[in-house]
């Protein structure tokens, strides 16, 4: 292992931190703005998150063998993760991506030439067999 989370080759920490620039197929935006959204400020706000846990034992703290934090995140997520409870931190219209019409998928195929309406379940999915 390394000594600081910089040193690690395959870790995100440099550019997440602001010391290099982030790779093409990482986005780091996003995070940071939930720290400040000034760059400057969010890069040391992130350095300074990440300082405050080296040398935490988190494997002492886990619950559930799964769930790391205090108990009524625990209770909660343990509730969201049976089914008990839905997450709402994702808007709805986010979480059921659009479903198209049964039609949709076939409006390029000729009637008699593949799958229709009728190879199509109530549900508005495909069946295999029509693919």
């Amino acid at each position: 292992m390394v000594r600081s989370p910089g040193k690690w080759r395959w870790s995100s920490y440099r550019a997440t931190a602001g010391l290099e620039e982030p790779p093409p197929f990482l986005e780091v935006g996003w995070l940071l703005s939930q720290l400040d959204l000034r760059p400057e400020r969010a890069y040391r706000a992130y350095r300074r998150f990440v300082a405050q846990g080296e040398g935490l034992k988190i494997w002492d703290e886990l619950k559930s063998e799964v769930i790391l934090g205090r108990e009524k995140f625990v209770e909660e997520s343990k509730l969201v993760l049976e089914g008990k409870r839905p997450l709402v931190e994702i808007p709805r219209k986010e979480r059921i991506v659009h479903r198209p019409e049964p039609e949709e998928p076939f409006a390029g195929v000729k009637k008699n030439e593949g799958a229709g309406r009728a190879d199509l379940p109530s549900s508005g999915g495909v069946r295999m067999q029509a693919v």
